[in-house]
């Protein structure tokens, strides 16, 4: 991206369709600011925008006398930014108070810092957000935001309904973000993609949300391995969830507490009792090959507890547990 030209937008070609077009993907081209959001103005029905390695020139927001008018109907944008620009997409996003679901792909945080406070400026009617943090190659890893950052992101808008997150850990500010925006927040997607948490530290906050974000539908939670801990993940199961509304869980990676079943030769394994309530088991249990014997291996009193919680939750129909998807019919399946 650095080392290349890329080529700019056919304006007047575009023009032609702003009475039909409904949605509209562009990727690796140089736009300018002032023309595209212009062309923006003109469109009657589009309503869905996604960006993808976009060069973003000539910002109207550089001329004090360049006066933003609204572009009508669009509610969904996708940023995904490839190279960090100061400034670039601000006009834009100034430009669409009817923005409604916001999600930006980005290497550098300061994409996510400059477009927050735009956002909680101009765009009264988000309900939708979602961050993604690519791995940056220039730093080895990947570039965080801070701690009161990721609590203004959850802020953004008053009226969050689904948030998707890259987070490197879950600390009290972002916490108390979330149980803000309890009153209609239905769908969460928390993926930790740092090792620098304390574990014990976002299961008693994961404990809060789920006590008292009594909305959600959907629950994903997304940890590195051996990040969150036995004794972490027990503590989660243990306390009392007051979500009953959840229709899908998600919990990947996270440490169970392992048993070891008496050794067999017998080549079919023995069932195994972990499906109370209905619930069944999508895949075979795993076989762990110990001192010559084949046995099976799970995490016996940590799933106990999950199915005890799992038993509350009325509305549930979808269940997976490190990569292992349950059903209620008995039908399932394993990926990753």
């Amino acid at each position: 991206m650095r080392a290349m030209t890329l080529p700019s937008l056919d304006y007047d070609l575009f023009m032609r369709m702003t009475s039909t077009l409904e949605e509209l993907q562009l990727s690796h081209w140089t736009l300018s600011g002032r023309q595209f959001v212009k062309f923006l103005r003109a469109c009657k029905r589009l309503s869905h925008l996604v960006f993808v390695a976009i060069e973003w020139t000539d910002p109207a927001l550089v001329d004090p006398q360049y006066h933003l008018q609204a572009v009508q109907g669009l509610t969904d944008l996708q940023l995904d930014i490839s190279v960090s620009k100061k400034d670039a997409f601000v006009d834009l996003i100034r430009s669409c108070p009817d923005l409604k679901r916001f999600s930006l792909y980005s290497e550098s945080a300061d994409d996510a810092r400059t477009l927050i406070p735009v956002l909680r400026e101009s765009c009264p009617k988000l309900m939708a957000i979602e961050y993604v943090a690519r791995f940056s190659s220039a730093l080895n890893g990947y570039d965080l935001l801070s701690d009161t950052e990721y609590s203004d992101l959850v802020l953004c808008s008053g009226r969050i309904e689904s948030l998707k997150v890259d987070i490197p850990c879950l600390d009290n500010a972002m916490t108390k973000a979330l149980i803000t925006q309890s009153s209609t927040l239905t769908s969460l997607t928390l993926s930790f993609i740092s090792l620098r948490s304390v574990p014990m530290i976002d299961a008693e906050n994961i404990c809060l949300i789920l006590r008292h974000c009594i909305r959600l539908r959907n629950l994903s939670l997304l940890f590195n391995p051996h990040s969150l801990g036995k004794n972490e993940t027990l503590r989660i199961f243990d306390q009392p969830w007051s979500c009953v509304e959840l229709e899908t869980l998600e919990l990947t990676d996270v440490s169970m507490a392992m048993e070891h079943g008496s050794p067999s030769n017998d080549p079919q394994p023995p069932p195994l009792q972990l499906q109370p309530y209905q619930w069944r088991l999508g895949s075979a249990p795993q076989l762990i090959p110990i001192d010559g014997n084949r046995v099976i291996r799970y995490g016996s009193m940590t799933k106990q507890k999950l199915f005890q919680q799992v038993r509350m939750l009325p509305k549930l129909t979808r269940l997976s547990l490190n990569h292992i998807t349950y059903s209620v019919d008995g039908f399932g399946s394993s990926s990753g």
